[in-house]
């Protein structure tokens, strides 16, 4: 997790790390004032998917319900329990928590379950109709790889709104493009 690669490097275990974000300023920071050189380079860019159970009616998030749920105010329409996310402080939690707090939402822990790896959350989101998970967009992605197509055979991708107007769209590149 992104945690456990930010331990590694703070406590001198490795001297390069691949991540899917820069360093923030504070981080930057403290490992400059150690001597560190700190270099980022931009390799790709990605997505952040969310899955319901095929039995779960809801076939779109706003971002407002995505507030909703992650600070408690309500439970979106009832059709979520839990926000599901692979590892402790990983990189879908910490960008969905990023995004969100920009637009002032506070996240509450009470409603969200972490899960050791992105297979987990799918294999949860298999028993469990009533949470949504949180995953990198490139697990499922390919449609011809047999383990996603059987994922996607029970789950299924939520459209999400755009954060620049109104409109849904699936987390897919050609729907992002």
């Amino acid at each position: 997790s992104e945690i456990e690669i930010l331990k590694a490097v703070n406590d001198g275990k490795c001297r390069a790390c691949v991540m899917h974000r820069n360093f923030d300023t504070l981080e930057k920071s403290a490992l400059e004032n150690r001597d560190f050189k700190v270099r980022s380079i931009k390799i790709g860019t990605t997505s952040t998917a969310f899955l319901v159970n095929k039995q779960n009616p809801v076939a779109e998030i706003s971002l407002q319900d995505l507030g909703k749920i992650l600070s408690m105010e309500n439970s979106s329409g009832d059709y979520f329990k839990q926000v599901i996310f692979d590892k402790a402080g990983g990189a879908n939690f910490r960008q969905v928590s990023d995004f969100l707090g920009k637009r002032n939402v506070k996240i509450k822990t009470a409603g969200i379950r972490s899960l050791p790896s992105p297979e987990s959350v799918l294999r949860w989101l298999d028993l469990n109709k009533d949470d949504v998970g949180v995953v990198n967009v490139n697990l499922i992605a390919d449609r011809s790889d047999s383990s996603a197509s059987r994922w996607l055979n029970n789950l299924r991708v939520l459209k999400v709104q755009s954060h620049t107007d109104s409109s849904f769209a699936y987390p897919f590149q050609s729907q992002i493009a």
